[in-house]
Parts: C-alpha cells; structure tokens; sequence
C-alpha cells in the first residue's frame, strides 16, 4: 500500500513551488513565419523590436534565426553558420540576435521585446534570466559592458537605431564577452505591475567601454559587438494558482489592511479554521488555527516583516480562498 503521507506531501511542495515563467515564447521556437533576411526578429512569436518598423536599416533591427529558416540575397539565418556569426542556439532549435555597438554610428542600439502573459505584482519578488554569447567563433570582434533588461508597464520607444538612455531593471555592470552560453539571473521585486521585457543595453557608448575581444570577421560585421540571446525567463516566486486565489471570496474581509499593528481581524461568513501565511518569494512563514471569536477571527502578524503576503485559508483541511495582505 502506498504511504498517503508522501502523496500529500509532494502534491502540497508542487503546489507551492511551481513556478511559471511570464515570457511566452522565450526561446524563441515558435513562428508566424520562418526568417529568411535580416531583421526579422518579429517574425518570432510575440516578439518585436520596440521601434515596430521592420526591414529598414534606418532602425534597430534584431535578427531571428530559426532551424527553419533559409537565405535570401546571401544572408543565412539557419544555425550554426548564421550571417551574423557562428552559434548554435542554447536550446531547441531558434534564438535572437542583436547589434549593441556598432563603430560608424556612434551609440546604436537594436532592442528586443516582448510582453509577458501577466502583470507582475508590485511587491512580489521574481527571478529574470537570460543566456547570452557572442558565438562560437565569435565574428564581431567587440564586447561591451551593461548588457540588460529593462522590465516596464508599457512599451518602450526607440528613435531609429538610437539609445534607449533609461536605468535597466537588471544589468551585467561588467563585460560580456564569452564564446560559450552564459546564463545571467537577477531577483527583482516588481514596483509596479510591470507587463513587458526589454533586453538590450540601456548605457552609452561611453559607459560600455567597447573592447576587441576576438579577431573577428570581415566586412560590416568586423564593426560590431553582437550578442546571441536565447531562454529569456521572468519566473514567479508565487505559483499562479496561488496568485488565482488571491481574492476569489469577496464576503471575506481582513483589517485593517494594510495592516499596521501587531494583529487582524478576519470576516467572513464562511467556516474557516486555519490560515497559511506566504511570504513574497512563495514561502509559508506562518501558520495558525482560527477559533471565531464575536463574529470574527484574529491573526497574530507582530512577527512578520514589513512586505506584501497571501494569505490562504482552510476549512477542514481544504482550501476555500485566499486574499493578499499588506504590513507596514
């Protein structure tokens, strides 16, 4: 006979600790169409290049490059041997490319975009990752440093091929140049219900300090710092069926909220007997049984640090819904 214990503990850590990543299409596999040109990178589902004018060289154009895809006029976007470099994507079969200096034009910048599948929630804490390299050899003989993302609540704009001049959310302050995929991970707390990712670089040509890291090809891209992008992530420390519960009882009312003593008082007409306290980065940091006392129920909350947490809570062991509770 199998031991029940196990089966409810693994089902409750799956419960707790999945995680979803908000970047639909984040290694770049899915596709309206197969890339077969340069600058193509909305061709990738989702994707964009901030500015939205494609196949003009008077802009930022990132490049998609897809096992799919093929050649015209002598610009290979099939991996390895692509016209911007040698690289073979991370994973799967498809990955972004951009051009983040560029010697005859000072300050140019190519940006990639794409909005997540939700609004982060101000507070909450998130992991952003991304893989990055300059190709195996690399061909652009430049690296640069400042390489980002920048997460806002709408779209950013670019001028042409222009710098973006805005402090990115997450930013590698030193150089990054490698031959090999690099992943780079930052914890962020949202300020805002932030709905798009921007990567790129966010810095001046001068901040970046570009330097000649490899030998390099020839031609227009001998000119170049170019990067290779792939499994961009925006992970949720709170799993979404927490999140979906978060006010789905309108007659339950905690206050006051936000909370600033060292206790709340809980209504509801509904039969609850306990409440889990999870912390921003989807952790359980209280638990406690709830005896209803003059109509309502009281929560001891003087040891929880100032911050934003969901509170879920049960009757006869069964979830019955959740709400979100500030302290400060």
């Amino acid at each position: 006979m199998k031991n029940p214990f196990i089966v409810v503990l693994v089902l409750s850590f799956s419960f707790w600790n999945a995680q979803t990543n908000l970047v639909p299409n984040g290694s770049f596999e899915t596709n309206t169409i197969c890339p077969d040109y340069p600058g193509q990178i909305n061709y990738a589902t989702g994707w964009n290049n901030v500015n939205l004018i494609y196949n003009n060289p008077s802009v930022g154009t990132p490049d998609y490059l897809h096992a799919c895809g093929s050649a015209s006029l002598g610009y290979n976007t099939v991996p390895p041997n692509t016209f911007v470099g040698d690289c073979l994507p991370h994973t799967g079969n498809a990955m972004g490319a951009t051009i983040v200096y560029n010697v005859p034009y000072p300050d140019y910048r190519e940006y990639m975009s794409i909005q997540l599948t939700e609004a982060m929630i101000p507070g909450l804490s998130y992991t952003v990752s991304f893989w990055i390299t300059n190709g195996n050899p690399a061909q652009s003989p430049f690296t640069v440093k400042n390489i980002g993302a920048h997460l806002s609540t709408t779209p950013l704009s670019q001028t042409g091929w222009g710098l973006i001049g805005l402090n990115p959310t997450c930013e590698i302050t030193g150089f990054s140049g490698t031959q090999s995929w690099v992943q780079h991970t930052f914890v962020v707390a949202a300020t805002a219900p932030w709905q798009y990712i921007t990567l790129g670089n966010f810095k001046n040509d001068a901040a970046n300090t570009p330097s000649v890291s490899y030998a390099g090809g020839s031609g227009p891209i001998s000119a170049y710092a170019t990067y290779f992008w792939d499994d961009i992530q925006v992970l949720s420390s709170v799993s979404s069926k927490i999140k979906e519960l978060a006010n789905n009882d309108e007659d339950l009312r905690i206050f006051p909220n936000p909370a600033v003593d060292n206790e709340i008082s809980v209504s509801s007409s509904n039969s609850i007997e306990e409440v889990n306290v999870i912390n921003s980065t989807g952790s359980i940091v209280k638990s406690q049984k709830l005896v209803k006392n003059n109509d309502k129920y009281t929560v001891d909350i003087k040891d929880l640090p100032d911050g934003i947490y969901f509170m879920q809570f049960y009757n006869n062991k069964e979830l019955v819904c959740g709400k979100r509770l500030v302290k400060q």
